[in-house]
């Protein structure tokens, strides 16, 4: 289904996260239109899926690094595109024992 479709946006870029100095920039996140309009910067729990692509130099960072700050400030969902082993991932953020405290 398309972005339109469900009313919402894609978007890609700084993603805040709260009590960090640090941003994070994944390659393409999706979020409710109402959310996007007019919002200061978005946060991870904004998004209804955070996307991020796999690349040689920083895999290690997309696969744990990445994935754990999204699910520590609230993405739903963290879909992975690797490309280095050919797959994909979605998963709940949540139920990834990458998450902050397991």
């Amino acid at each position: 289904m398309r972005a339109r479709e469900l009313d919402c946006v894609t978007g890609s870029g700084n993603l805040d996260l709260p009590g960090s100095s640090n941003w994070c920039v994944p390659d393409t996140f999706l979020v409710p239109t109402a959310v996007a309009k007019g919002a200061g910067p978005l946060l991870p729990a904004d998004a209804l899926r955070v996307v991020e692509v796999t690349s040689e130099s920083n895999v290690d960072t997309d696969r744990v690094v990445k994935r754990r700050r999204q699910g520590e400030h609230g993405a739903p969902v963290y879909l992975l595109v690797d490309r280095i082993v050919a797959g994909l991932d979605a998963e709940p953020v949540g139920h990834w024992p990458c998450r902050a405290g397991t």
